[in-house]
């Protein structure tokens, strides 16, 4: 009896989940799609930023040698386009955000250095100006994201803490201040591009 009680309901199983699995292939809502292929090297640790609907990506680690090279791709044409190469120090690990229509990348490692340099991109013109560096240690695996017109990075290694707390960027003037957090003494690192008004 409970052998056919068991028949039954995995019978009864299949039935409901495989109306569930389709073999078509949709762009709906939940499942992958393949796109075009990347057209840059294989790499790992690379930074990313995205900026309306294209998304950007540079540097990395081959396995073999640390990358400067910056690509775009557009997800309207489903293609890659190779950018101007980023000019900083070739790294990995870096962190990377967008604000305002511009895109920031930096910390990361070059392979024997941390780096704490900071770099703004501007898809328009297609180039790069460095900015304040950033105002904590040098660092690599840190986090990093923007929220409204703000960047914000925190955690990473220093090689002395493993998980370094935060701190809070200003402006492009290399204005750093540090804001603690009772709960976890730690600091939050905030980017805010200032506007400049036309009088």
């Amino acid at each position: 009896m409970n052998k056919t009680r068991l028949l039954i309901g995995a019978i009864v199983g299949v039935f409901f989940l495989g109306g569930c699995i389709s073999d078509d292939e949709t762009t709906s809502e939940g499942n992958w799609v393949q796109r075009s292929y990347f057209e840059g090297s294989n790499r790992s640790n690379a930074a990313a930023f995205s900026i309306d609907s294209r998304a950007f990506i540079m540097g990395g680690y081959t396995g073999d040698e640390y990358l400067s090279d910056f690509w775009e791709y557009n997800a309207t044409g489903d293609y890659w386009i190779k950018k101007a190469d980023f000019p900083g120090q070739a790294r990995s690990n870096a962190v990377a955000f967008s604000i305002d229509g511009k895109g920031y990348v930096g910390t990361g490692y070059d392979g024997t250095n941390k780096l704490n340099d900071f770099w703004e991109y501007d898809p328009e013109t297609d180039t790069w100006m460095e900015v304040a560096s950033f105002g904590g240690t040098a660092r690599y695996n840190a986090i990093g994201f923007s929220l409204v017109d703000k960047g914000y990075i925190g955690t990473g290694y220093d090689g002395f803490l493993g998980i370094q707390c935060h701190r809070r960027l200003l402006d492009q003037e290399s204005r750093f201040s540090r804001t603690s957090t009772e709960q976890c003494r730690c600091f939050l690192y905030r980017w805010k591009r200032l506007r400049r008004h036309r009088l």
